[in-house]
């Protein structure tokens, strides 16, 4: 092998395990962003004495809005052939509408949920302008074999730093009496600016790998709806988007119940959520390394089974420490589902087209997410019937895990699994979560970039001449 292309593959090696190590510094620093922002903006708006129609409008319109955007953002990627230098300014928008968003109450008293939705509306499109860009690039650090040990491990890191987050949040709210809480908040989504202004200087130090470019024309969007159920990857879109539906059909409304209904405080609120991360640390690893051995495909035919027994739990009790539990098993059954889905779009698309299709994918699953969260809220508020439960916010609940199953049941078996892995039953992967080692929170070493330094520097013993070429090299 040529000295210049041992030495190319090296230095582009260490530049991807730099971008990989920052990769994971910029996910913890948005988990605490996520904690003193966006798990808090449920809160914020029942505090604004926002109705459920409102909530629910919250929860989903400015997801759906930022996903719509992401077909621009796809095109952002082909117009500027840097994936780098689509994320960093986006990033750093989404970090400034923070700022006005914490000051909501003060410059508009009188239209304070309305401006909620509109600047956090504009806060999701800024964020959601990267994505397409930022899942691409990610697909090219990663390699497909190790897909689901380094997001699992990120995510868990992330987790484990949302967790006291999310903890702390909630109890820097506690010190504060009514009539100053929205003096709290705005000290909360500064802090969630700050540590998004962090994100983006970690973002600022990853490198941009090579790209492989489309050469063939690329569907458009209604082209790829029309034709959406006939193939793989479209099957497996639509059966998340059925699931969203359903989701977000109840998802909204368990933090005005809790606050409303239950009489939760804000760290009771804060904890409830912090029990799922809790639950996230422990098994994102895990549900990471059993889907690279037995499939994506596997992990959701199982996790959709567990989310849909989730909100069903919330009709039998209304103990704050059961509802801990509950929520736990929440966090661990979602990190399954929601770390194969990202997974399987790895590797479902090829390079060339991941930009656009993670737009399409997350254009369908948001748009089936704001229609579970409108039709949920529009219930809640006009219908507003307990039928035959304690309280009105049970029905959403009961149909919305009724609806998980039922969509799982129906999308899910047309999804196939598109890498050759390993054969397992449902149950016995579901018992396996269980028997785990502490290894299985460390990942293992990869010494890929060991043994190519090894491998360079026995060509240059046995050929002198390039030694002075090499030490000249100050960045090996």
């Amino acid at each position: 092998m040529p000295l210049d292309t041992i030495i190319s593959t090296v230095k582009q090696e260490k530049q991807r395990k730099k971008s990989l190590y920052y990769s994971i510094l910029d996910g913890m620093s948005v988990s605490v962003m996520v904690g003193f922002g966006d798990r808090l903006i449920s809160a914020f708006a029942v505090a604004l004495k926002a109705s459920s129609a409102e909530i629910g409008l919250l929860v989903t319109l400015p997801p759906f809005l930022g996903s719509l955007s992401q077909l621009y953002g796809a095109k952002l990627v082909d117009i500027y052939k840097n994936r780098l230098k689509v994320v960093m300014p986006f990033a750093l928008l989404h970090a400034l509408f923070w700022l006005p968003i914490a000051v909501i109450p003060f410059l508009f008293p009188n239209n304070a949920v309305i401006a909620l939705i509109v600047l956090y509306s504009l806060a999701m499109i800024a964020t959601s302008l990267q994505i397409p860009a930022w899942t691409s690039m990610m697909g090219d650090i990663v390699w497909l074999k190790q897909r689901g040990k380094y997001f699992g491990k990120r995510n868990s890191l992330a987790a484990a730093v949302l967790l006291p987050a999310v903890a702390a949040a909630g109890y820097f709210l506690t010190l504060y009496p009514p009539e100053l809480v929205f003096i709290g908040f705005a000290v909360s989504f500064f802090i969630a600016f700050l540590f998004r202004f962090v994100s983006y200087y970690f973002i600022r130090n990853m490198k941009e790998p090579l790209q492989v470019f489309a050469k063939q024309p690329q569907p458009s969007f209604f082209q790829f709806i029309k034709k959406i159920r006939s193939n793989n990857y479209g099957s497996f879109v639509a059966f998340v988007g059925a699931v969203r539906f359903a989701n977000f059909f109840a998802g909204p409304f368990f933090a005005p119940y809790m606050l409303l209904e239950l009489g939760f405080s804000y760290l009771q609120f804060t904890l409830i959520f912090a029990a799922a991360m809790a639950a996230q640390v422990i098994f994102m690893t895990i549900w990471g390394k059993r889907a690279d051995q037995f499939g994506n495909v596997k992990v959701l035919a199982v996790t959709s089974i567990l989310v849909s027994t989730v909100p069903l739990w919330w009709l039998f009790t209304r103990d704050f420490y059961v509802l801990l539990l509950v929520n736990a098993f929440a966090g661990m059954a979602w990190a399954g589902f929601n770390l194969s889905s990202a997974n399987f779009l790895y590797d479902a698309v090829e390079t060339p087209s991941r930009a656009r299709y993670t737009a399409y994918y997350n254009i369908v699953v948001s748009s089936m997410a704001l229609l579970g969260g409108v039709v949920g809220g529009l219930y809640l508020t006009y219908i507003a019937s307990p039928w035959i439960f304690s309280s009105v916010y049970h029905v959403v609940f009961f149909a919305s895990g009724i609806g998980r199953f039922v969509f799982a049941s129906i999308f899910l078996p047309s999804v196939r699994e598109v890498r050759k892995v390993k054969s397992i039953t449902r149950r016995k992967l579901f018992f396996s979560l269980f028997e785990f080692s502490p290894n299985e929170f460390i990942e293992d070493q990869s010494f890929q970039l060991v043994l190519l330094k090894k491998k360079f520097y026995r060509l240059v013993d046995k050929n002198p001449a390039f030694k002075k070429k090499v030490k000249r090299m100050k960045d090996l």
